[in-house]
């Protein structure tokens, strides 16, 4: 037996969950935004003329540290969609609990993404928005690595256009934050953190469940 599906999803109703979680909790998120950009900033892109050493450092950076770090980001904003408590510490709880299956989830959707653009763009945009769930299927269903891929897979089919504009519209949003004398950026980051939870939340509960009687 299948549970009634929820209302029809669309990009407003994502945008406007995502400003509830920014608004009842914007301090907290604010400092978790920052400490996640730093950490980011710090991993950096290797770029021509850099030492190589250094280079090699920022993408092991990445690897190891700033994946477990965004990963327990969207946890946190997870969590904020809804309104569990969560401490800042949270975004690190990937450190203390499935590491090295976080690291490879991350490695394996920027790998395939990056074969997805190099295939003319349009397959890299269908495979950014098909695996946009994954770092939530990890940290809240506790998926290994190939299992959240499959499964992000499957929940975003039908839901491709919802996720394709909310990305989209994230854009301007962000854009707009720099415009706001840089650092409306943050502010910006939170609204969109907090939607695409909001989206992940809304999908993961219309996703019929099996009922056995």
């Amino acid at each position: 037996m299948e549970t009634k599906k929820s209302d029809e999803i669309n990009v407003t109703q994502a945008y406007s969950k995502g400003w509830d979680v920014m608004s009842g909790n914007f301090g907290i998120l604010l400092l978790i935004i920052l400490i996640s950009s730093l950490l980011a900033a710090l991993s950096g892109n290797y770029y021509h003329g850099e030492n190589e050493s250094l280079g090699i450092l920022r993408s092991l950076f990445w690897l190891f540290i700033s994946i477990p770090v965004s990963f327990g980001t969207h946890w946190v904003f997870l969590k904020a969609a809804r309104k569990e408590p969560f401490q800042i510490q949270d975004m690190f709880s990937a450190f203390s609990t499935k590491y090295w299956n976080v690291v490879l989830a991350g490695f394996l959707v920027t790998i395939i993404s990056i074969v997805g653009f190099i295939m003319l763009i349009i397959p890299g945009i269908i495979v950014v928005v098909r695996l946009i769930f994954v770092p939530y299927l990890v940290m809240d269903k506790q998926m290994k690595a190939l299992e959240a891929i499959d499964e992000s897979w499957k929940m975003t089919k039908g839901h491709f256009w919802t996720i394709f504009f909310t990305g989209l519209l994230s854009i301007f949003i962000g854009l707009a934050g720099i415009l706001m004398l840089i650092i409306g950026i943050f502010p910006a980051l939170i609204w969109i953190y907090g939607t695409y939870a909001s989206l992940y939340d809304m999908i993961d509960n219309e996703t019929p469940k099996i009922i056995t009687i």
